[in-house]
C-alpha cells in the first residue's frame, strides 16, 4: 500500500507540475504581448529656470494657447518647471498674467 500512496503522490506533483508549466507559457505570452507594446514613453529634461523660461516663451510663440501640460511636454520639461517658468514671466510682465 505504501507504494500505492507513492505512486499517487508522484502522479499528484506530475499533474500539478504540467499545470504550472502551462502557466507559466501563458505568463511568457503574456509578457511578451506587454513588451511588444510600442507606447511613446515620456523623457523629461531637467534644465534651469532661466532657460524654462525662454523654452517656454519660444514656444508660445508658436502655440499660443497652450495648457501648462501641453508645454511640459512638448519641450520635454517637468511640469512645476514649466508652471514656475509660466508664473515668473507673468510676475515679469512678459506674459499677460490673464493667459493661462
Amino acid at each position: 500500500m505504501s507504494a500505492d500512496l507513492e505512486e499517487t503522490h508522484y502522479l499528484e506533483l506530475k499533474d500539478s507540475v504540467k499545470e504550472l508549466q502551462q502557466e507559466v507559457e501563458e505568463l511568457k505570452a503574456a509578457l511578451a504581448r506587454f513588451e511588444n507594446v510600442n507606447k511613446p514613453v515620456l523623457e523629461l529634461r531637467v534644465v534651469p529656470i532661466d532657460e524654462a523660461k525662454e523654452l517656454t516663451l519660444s514656444y508660445l510663440k508658436e502655440h499660443e494657447h497652450s495648457w501648462t501640460s501641453e508645454i511640459a511636454e512638448a519641450l520635454g520639461i517637468d511640469y512645476l518647471i514649466v508652471h514656475e517658468a509660466l508664473h515668473e514671466l507673468k510676475a515679469e510682465g512678459v506674459l499677460d498674467s490673464r493667459s493661462d
